[in-house]
């Protein structure tokens, strides 16, 4: 069956005990972003600034996936806009990440987005493995 890619848009709302700063800082600063986003610390990288980019290889029951993408926009303790893609050399397509912090009762409200081209038979992983690295954000930052 041949892949149909669609332009798709996932969001997720989550509320996390965290802090705004600490969730942010989970995004930008890579000792913490490597704890939640599982990536080999040894070949992560983040230049957390508009137009700096990010990258880390992922290693998973013996294979390896890199992602990789650019830090659009920085608003401190507030918003994260970067771009993502999953091929190994950086190319496209690259998704749209927006990730807007909002505090709550109870921590902090994060209101997560993607947007962008996804295979349709790949929307439902996606969205899972999004909740999951949330699950694993909010062990790090709560």
């Amino acid at each position: 069956m041949a892949e149909t890619t669609t332009e798709t848009r996932i969001e997720i709302n989550r509320v996390l005990p965290g802090t705004r700063a600490r969730i942010y800082q989970a995004w930008t600063d890579v000792e913490l972003f490597v704890q939640w986003y599982g990536t080999d610390p040894e070949r992560t990288t983040l230049d957390a600034r508009p137009g700096g980019k990010w990258r880390g290889v992922l290693v998973y029951e013996g294979q390896e996936m890199t992602f990789s993408g650019e830090f659009v926009e920085l608003v401190p303790d507030s918003r994260v806009v970067l771009t993502l893609t999953d091929q190994a050399d950086g190319s496209g397509p690259h998704a749209l990440i927006t990730v807007a912090l909002t505090e709550v009762e109870g921590g902090t409200n994060v209101r997560f987005t993607q947007v962008g081209p996804l295979p349709e038979e790949y929307l439902e992983a996606t969205t899972a493995g999004w909740q999951g690295y949330l699950d694993e954000l909010e062990k790090v930052t709560g």
